[in-house]
């Protein structure tokens, strides 16, 4: 009987004993892994704050997405050319324009110039309108390509008042004369520029034109020369006659540095 008693003592002993080792390996794996895990998480704190400091948050135009991406996330565009090297900006033309998507926008433009100079003996007067749809392609961020085709129109007048003298047989005689003539060059213009076009992240846009070429694909010119009193009218048909040309020539004109400011939302 006390053998049985000894032998039972002895294996509850070695029973517990073993159960007690597996105990203490299973807590030192656990915490072993606790301390990897908030060596890790350290380490990798230490690198972001590290990395922080180092390379500080950038809020660059180019790092909010720059021009395409703010064309994407826009449909309507206004603006206007306040300055540029070209016969049309002198109009200083407005426009209203659909962003389709980052690479294409489609715009209405229309301007108008009005000129009056005045003198003793004459008045001459100038009226110039330009109105027309173009395209801008924008194969890249900011640099397009526009196609348009315009309506331009001259429109000028020419009013000469004074009074002339003749001497005949030695008598002097004097008399009142007047003249006005009036010209209209009509032409369909089809341009194409290559430029860029900035659009930043609060709507504005800043655009440069750097070449436009125009072709004028059709011209009507008309002028008549009315009130002649005093003057030769063949003469003055025959000098208005010449003007034709020349306004083709000025249609044609290529510009140069053609600037536009807008704004797109």
């Amino acid at each position: 009987m006390l053998r049985k008693l000894i032998l039972l003592a002895m294996f509850f002993s070695f029973s517990f004993s073993v159960s007690a080792q597996e105990t203490d390996a299973t807590d030192k794996v656990v915490d072993t892994d606790k301390t990897n895990a908030i060596e890790e998480t350290a380490k990798v704190t230490e690198e972001a704050e590290k990395k922080e400091d180092e390379e500080p948050e950038d809020f660059s135009y180019s790092n909010q997405g720059g021009s395409e991406k703010n064309r994407s996330e826009s449909v309507i565009h206004l603006g206007i050319t306040p300055i540029g090297i070209s016969v049309d900006s002198i109009t200083q033309p407005v426009s209203l324009g659909y962003i389709v998507n980052e690479d294409f926008m489609a715009a209405f433009e229309i301007g108008s110039f009005s000129y009056e100079d005045t003198d003793d003996t004459s008045t001459f007067a100038l009226d110039y309108k330009n109105s027309g749809f173009y395209f801008r392609w924008f194969p890249g961020n900011s640099f397009n390509i526009k196609l348009g085709v315009y309506h331009r129109t001259f429109e000028g007048s020419y009013l000469v008042e004074e009074t002339l003298s003749e001497t005949y047989e030695g008598e002097t005689y004097t008399y009142d004369a007047e003249a006005e003539a009036t010209v209209t060059s009509t032409a369909t213009v089809a341009s194409l520029g290559i430029g860029n076009m900035w659009q930043f992240d609060w709507g504005m846009t800043l655009g440069v034109d750097w070449l436009v070429y125009n072709a004028v694909l059709s011209h009507d010119y008309s002028y008549t020369v009315t009130n002649n009193v005093g003057y030769t009218t063949a003469e003055a048909e025959d000098e208005l006659a010449k003007g034709e040309d020349i306004f083709k020539q000025i249609h044609g004109l290529p510009g140069l540095l053609v600037v536009q400011v807008g704004f797109s939302f």
